[in-house]
């Protein structure tokens, strides 16, 4: 089985958690033997979102199944960023949108589930928390 990992993060900033979790998360699946691309263009049998970017749409749309690691919600972005009481409207229709384009949600916390489903998600959701490398 083939399976492609989308981030954003290395494009980005590494400091924050978002980041570690896609990198644990390709380290544990390379691990377990099975075929793991970061950011592919190619077609795999499974693609697998840690961010909600533009790549990311295009390729959770594009290729089928596909999975998203909710690691953000409408809460997360209140005093995160500046500005979200002006685009904070834009913002959750958005991830609205972009996480029920999945074929399934993994939310890292039952409190992520929970937000997701308020604000409008449909798609299948699983609580299933960011795996953690005890080996560093």
């Amino acid at each position: 089985m083939t399976i492609n990992i989308i981030s954003e993060t290395p494009y980005f900033p590494k400091a924050h958690g978002v980041h570690t979790a896609f990198l644990n998360q390709v380290e544990m699946l390379r691990q377990t033997g099975e075929t793991v691309w970061v950011n592919s263009s190619r077609k795999a049998d499974i693609t697998h979102s840690h961010t909600l970017g533009l790549y990311s749409y295009y390729k959770i749309r594009r290729n089928h199944p596909s999975v998203i690691t909710a690691h953000v919600i409408p809460d997360s972005l209140v005093g995160s960023l500046k500005g979200v009481a002006i685009w904070g409207g834009f913002a959750i229709s958005y991830l609205r949108h972009i996480y029920n384009s999945a074929d399934l949600v993994l939310a890292v916390a039952p409190r992520v589930e929970t937000e997701l489903r308020a604000t409008g998600v449909k798609t299948r959701i699983e609580v299933f928390p960011n795996p953690i490398n005890t080996d560093h």
